[in-house]
């Protein structure tokens, strides 16, 4: 026959339980490297929720990693580079001639060119039309292309400077907004 005993409770204050807690503490040495009292927010919430959030900050991390950025544009990129590449094999199927010819019956139409300054406006264009042939034609790839025909129209702009009016040369930047724009248009489907 099993005796039923009744074990004494000891009745438990708040003063005791903390004194059990630092008696405890007192018998464990600290990690090296961590405070004596690990009494920050860190540890307070690591101790209610465990690793979790240790574990979800380096998961923001990693995902923000250039490595994973990198993964979910690269399609966008790959869509950027062939829309270069294909302008790129339509200006390389065109003569140095063609493009100086359409730059200059813009350039004479819509800047009112004076008699003065078509022949040296159509040698301008001429050759910057050959250098960007020359740059199109090359087995560079789509990045340096782009970086040396930037590099091309910012000198032929400079030397557009020296023969236009100030007044042209504004209608000239203004006109090459517009066409930047109808192209951004175009590409779009707007």
């Amino acid at each position: 026959m099993l005796l039923k005993t009744k074990w004494p409770r000891v009745a438990h204050s708040k003063k005791t339980t903390k004194m059990r807690r630092s008696e405890t503490s007192r018998c464990h040495a600290p990690a090296p490297g961590l405070p004596e009292k690990c009494d920050t927010p860190f540890f307070r919430t690591t101790m209610r929720y465990g690793n979790f959030w240790i574990i979800a900050a380096l998961a923001g991390l990693m995902l923000t990693s250039s490595g994973c950025l990198m993964a979910a544009t690269t399609p966008i990129r790959m869509e950027r580079r062939e829309k270069a590449e294909a302008a790129f094999t339509r200006l390389a199927k065109l003569t140095p001639e063609q493009i100086a010819g359409f730059l200059d019956t813009r350039m004479a139409a819509q800047l009112t060119l004076t008699n003065e300054q078509r022949p040296r406006i159509s040698t301008l264009n001429l050759e910057h039309a050959r250098q960007l042939h020359a740059i199109v034609a090359s087995d560079d790839s789509v990045r340096a292309k782009g970086r040396a025909m930037k590099k091309q129209n910012e000198a032929q702009e400079a030397a557009l400077k020296e023969v236009l009016t100030t007044e042209q040369f504004t209608l000239f930047l203004k006109m090459k907004e517009e066409m930047r724009d109808s192209l951004k248009d175009f590409r779009t489907g707007k």
